[in-house]
């Protein structure tokens, strides 16, 4: 970067900042001696750690400025290419420099930065690291944050070897496969491998001929890190990942010269801080620091996946148990386009009975705790693995859910409502039409309760007060209006004669337990043959999380806390960390004199009691019978702990469990 100022007597200076690579070889020929000191100083600073820089100046002379200006300004309004002919006219004047200085800025990393990248790689995440930086000081942040390790093997690109860069790339991507090949066939993690490449060498690796060998060779590394690379270089990067690989990219920065990068990633994210807001404007999301991403992935962005799934396929099953009762019906009425429902319920179907519960669940639903999704970063896995054959998988669930239940809420009212009135009369088509309807709301509404996993006032209120009984008071009123006012002629005195039929209660009744008896079963079955991971994080919550089954209780007890030894020398976050006994437990909760007198025992965890682990607490033949069937697809659940020999802490404090397991 550089400024061209004018001072007070005259003088015209320009002056530049930037990397050493692009300071020095516009130096002039007679800086080569400080040049060549300021080169082993910088190496020591990046060694170290530091960010370094060059600071260099020209003077500049009356003419030759304006000259320069009348080019730069034509530049500037050009209408094509104007970027090329703006880097032309800078590159012009950027010549035939004196080397001021350099400078070394301590970069140190924020909190947290080493927990996070550790979260997201076992989340299933691939960390690239696009910087400015040298090559040493590069590797010292990889190193720092864990995203290089010793035990890796790193395939390096530096400037030196720039003419080499094509045939090196078609070397390393053979090896890779190699290394990659050998490690999978030994059951193996194969990401034991990482790429490092400068500015220079990644231009060449960007090109037509190099660029799907340069990503093919970092999709099989673990880790990529590219330094001193331009902001251009940085979203040429995100660019081909994006086009060329089927994967979701995000990138994060926090200055100016990672707009484009954020702007070229399918998600960007800007860190607000000394740096500016000029990341932060141009993001998607925005965070306050870089620890912040574990959370916002982990937890919100895992919730927000699942609950706009679950709202799609909700949306395509709820119509489907509405709509197709008038194809059901058309086979009844010679194809007449005979309406089912009356119009007023119609137009209020999606708009009053059904819309305020998927809103409550699209946004307040919680398959697992917070403090389970970042303490299991695995379980994020679940959302990058949903492939093609996944939806239309779970699409067909939810397909053949909303056809079932629509033959449920046509041929029950069809089959049980009397065609004959109290008068001798007979009943309207309305009436068929508005058992159905009903039975129709009381189904949907309950297809929500069986989908959601975490309960709140609000989502049982807007469920049962909001959409099901204020429907039950609608329906009556709107036949009232139909009597005494005319309007909505089609329901006048409907409502009164349907709860006045003891069929039409037996009705719903009936049809509740018969629509959602195959759901039931169905997915009681798959929870207990093969259940998902989340679930088994459900079951370690709602049971395992509280204590331990004890074979002389029956169910699984709550932990009593107990203030660790010396937990007056700790501070105050410390402090309240409360060590964890599990006991023998009662029916009750004991008392805490009772609690006093109980042995300490260490928690078990979940993989343990799947292990069968011999501890006098479990009933082995109970498991046995059960339980110990219960496997996950491949990774230990375990929670938040300081240290592995201690107890670990629970997740949250929870009421008493229900009655999971009885001994003989």
């Amino acid at each position: 970067m550089s400024i061209i100022c004018k001072s007070s007597d005259g003088r015209i200076k320009l002056y530049c900042k930037g990397a050493d690579t692009a300071i020095l070889k516009r130096l002039a020929k007679d800086q080569g001696g400080i040049a060549e000191i300021s080169v082993k100083h910088m190496e020591e600073f990046a060694h170290a750690g530091f960010r370094t820089l060059c600071i260099a100046e020209r003077e500049i002379d009356e003419a030759e400025f304006q000259s320069w200006a009348s080019r730069f300004r034509v530049a500037s309004v050009a209408l094509d290419d104007r970027d090329e002919k703006l880097a032309e006219a800078a590159d012009s004047i950027e010549r035939e420099m004196v080397l001021l200085g350099v400078t070394a800025v301590e970069d140190k990393l924020q909190d947290g930065v080493q927990e996070t990248v550790t979260l997201l790689a076992q989340a299933g995440i691939k960390l690239w690291v696009l910087t400015g930086d040298k090559l040493e000081t590069a590797v010292a942040i990889g190193l720092a944050c864990k995203l290089l390790v010793d035990s890796m093997h790193l395939f390096l690109l530096c400037e030196s070897a720039l003419n080499s860069v094509p045939q090196m790339l078609h070397n390393m991507l053979d090896e890779a496969r190699q290394r990659a090949h050998a490690r999978t066939s030994s059951g193996v993690d194969a990401s034991d491998m990482a790429v490092i490449i400068e500015g220079d060498s990644l231009s060449v690796a960007l090109e037509e001929n190099n660029r799907m060998n340069f990503l093919e060779l970092c999709q099989e590394c673990r880790t990529v890190v590219c330094c001193r690379v331009s902001p251009l270089q940085k979203a040429l990067v995100t660019q081909l990942v994006k086009e060329n690989n089927l994967a979701v990219t995000l990138a994060i920065g926090d200055g100016a010269n990672d707009v484009a990068m954020i702007r070229a990633a399918h998600i960007g994210i800007g860190i607000s801080g000394r740096e500016g807001m000029a990341a932060v404007l141009a993001s998607d999301y925005a965070i306050g620091q870089f620890r912040f991403l574990a959370r916002l992935l982990l937890i919100h962005g895992r919730w927000s996946y699942k609950r706009n799934k679950l709202l799609v396929m909700y949306a395509f099953y709820k119509n489907i148990v509405c709509v197709m009762g008038h194809c059901y019906l058309a086979f009844y009425s010679g194809l007449s386009a005979q309406s089912l429902y009356p119009t007023a319920l119609i137009s209020t179907y999606n708009l009053f009975w059904t819309s305020l519960p998927t809103m409550v669940l699209s946004t307040l639903d919680q398959d697992v705790h917070q403090l389970t999704a970042e303490s299991n970063p695995q379980l994020y896995a679940e959302t990058q693995g949903e492939k093609i054959q996944s939806f239309f998988k779970e699409a067909g669930y939810w397909f053949l859910s909303g056809f079932w239940h629509s033959v449920v809420v046509f041929f029950f009212p069809l089959a049980s409502i009397e065609t004959m009135g109290g008068n001798g009369m007979l009943n309207g088509i309305f009436n068929l039409g508005v058992a159905a309807y009903t039975l129709c709301v009381v189904i949907v509404n309950l297809k929500i309760v069986f989908c959601t996993n975490s309960f709140t006032v609000l989502s049982i209120f807007v469920v049962w007060i909001v959409s099901v009984l204020s429907y039950f008071i609608f329906l009556p009123v709107i036949s009232l209006m139909g009597q005494t006012i005319g309007s909505f002629n089609d329901l006048s005195d409907v409502g009164f004669k349907l709860y006045s039929s003891a069929s039409f209660w037996l009705l719903l009744l009936l049809g509740v337990f018969t629509a959602f008896l195959p759901d039931w079963t169905f997915s009681k079955l798959l929870r207990q043959c093969t259940p998902e991971d989340y679930q088994i994080c459900q079951e370690i919550e709602h049971g395992w999380r509280d204590g331990l089954y004890s074979e002389n209780s029956g169910f699984v007890g709550p932990l009593v806390r107990r203030p660790p030894e010396g937990s007056e020398e700790r501070n105050s976050q410390d402090s309240a960390m409360l060590e964890l006994v599990s006991f023998p437990t009662r029916k009750v909760r004991p008392s805490q004199s009772d609690s006093e007198e109980l042995p300490s025992r260490r928690r078990m965890t979940w993989r343990e009691v799947l292990s069968e682990v011999e501890l006098e607490s479990i009933s082995r033949a109970e498991m046995e019978q059960g339980w110990a069937r219960r496997v996950s697809n491949g990774f230990e659940v375990v929670t938040r702990h300081s240290d592995v020999t201690t107890v670990p802490r629970p997740l949250e404090e929870g009421p008493l469990p229900v009655l999971r397991l009885r001994t003989a």
